[in-house]
């Protein structure tokens, strides 16, 4: 067995579910989005604060640059490769010792623009460790992120008006705004197609609906690509909130006791979100004609690569406008909850 090893996806594409059973696995710690990326920000959560993420290769790119390097006999580049490559071991040597466990697995869901420099450090840092993909319909998944993100980064947008502040003014009749597609949907080719650029590996790929639909034969899929043997669970794993943001696990509790505004503020929108977590096909219910043509602009050789569409026209069937009174109808299953 491999001391490390990598599971490549897009948020809100079933990552909370894999990862929740690799930790019912007796010898699988799991991470998230912990190595790769070279990445920094202040992340907004739920309760309209910010947590800072940052990998750790971005870690070392910041301290090596407070480095003498004179005296250290060494360039930067060379500094940051040989830094890195000590520091990710002695990580993953930490981190299983103390959780008594054999084999630590990375659950990567990207930042924007980050995938390819995961792809590469990877490759440079952890060549031998093995890979998967998961991978999820791009329009399901973004209609699952938009829904629990609604708090997070859709103020102003006839989303937020429409859903968080309930304005009895905003009919809706689109779902997606264009910044959102075209940051998200950009985001989840780029995930999808993880990977490709390695010519001397091939990365296998399991497909959330193969899971949902034979949740056996997922379980084998898994255990081989990362190189594990298949064992009963050692307790149960409910699914988490942890791909709620691309690498940002939320720190407040995953059902808020609704004794304040903001809480049943959450409880209200999660409300929301939960029907969308699971289930294939909902995205047809949310597009656009004009919604379906940008994502496929953005991501259609990835849909098609996947086996999600196979006309590169599919975004034709679908409407121009949305029905507003049964995006009202959804609207209201939160207001009920927020009322408690």
């Amino acid at each position: 067995m491999s001391r490390l090893g990598f599971i490549l996806t897009a948020p809100c594409s079933g990552g909370d579910q894999i990862g929740s059973w690799l930790t019912t696995q007796r010898d699988v710690y799991v991470t998230e989005n912990v190595l790769f990326g070279r990445f920094f920000e202040q992340w907004p959560t739920e309760r309209g604060g910010v947590t800072p993420v940052m990998s750790v290769d971005r870690f070392v790119a910041d301290w090596s640059r407070n480095a003498r390097l004179t005296v250290l006999g060494i360039d930067r580049d060379t500094l940051q490769h040989q830094l890195l490559d000590a520091l990710i071991p002695f990580l993953t040597e930490f981190e299983l010792k103390l959780s008594q466990r054999r084999m630590l697995i990375d659950l990567v869901m990207a930042f924007p623009g980050t995938q390819r420099i995961i792809d590469q450090g990877i490759a440079r840092h952890a060549p031998s460790a093995p890979v998967m993909r998961l991978v999820r319909d791009a329009r399901d998944t973004l209609v699952d992120q938009a829904f629990r993100w609604l708090l997070r980064d859709t103020h102003g947008t006839n989303r937020y008006a429409f859903f968080v502040e309930r304005r009895p003014n905003i009919r809706l009749d689109r779902f997606f705004d264009n910044q959102f597609l075209d940051r998200w949907g950009k985001t989840w080719s780029q995930c999808a197609l993880a990977g490709r650029d390695w010519p001397d590996r091939s990365i296998p790929t399991l497909r959330f609906e193969d899971w949902v639909a034979d949740r056996a034969a997922g379980l084998e899929t898994i255990a081989d690509a990362l190189e594990l043997p298949l064992e009963p669970p050692i307790g149960s794993a409910a699914a988490s909130d942890s791909d709620s943001s691309p690498g940002c696990a939320d720190l407040i509790p995953s059902s808020p006791t609704p004794s304040t505004s903001q809480d049943r503020l959450v409880a209200r929108i999660r409300a929301l979100a939960r029907p969308f977590r699971r289930t294939v096909g909902i995205w047809t219910s949310f597009f656009t004609r004009s919604d379906g043509q940008r994502l496929h602009d953005l991501a259609g050789s990835a849909l098609i690569e996947h086996g999600y569409v196979n006309d590169e026209r599919w975004f034709l069937d679908l409407p121009e406008r949305l029905d507003p009174d049964q995006l009202e109808q959804i609207a209201q299953r939160g207001d009920q909850v927020g009322a408690v």
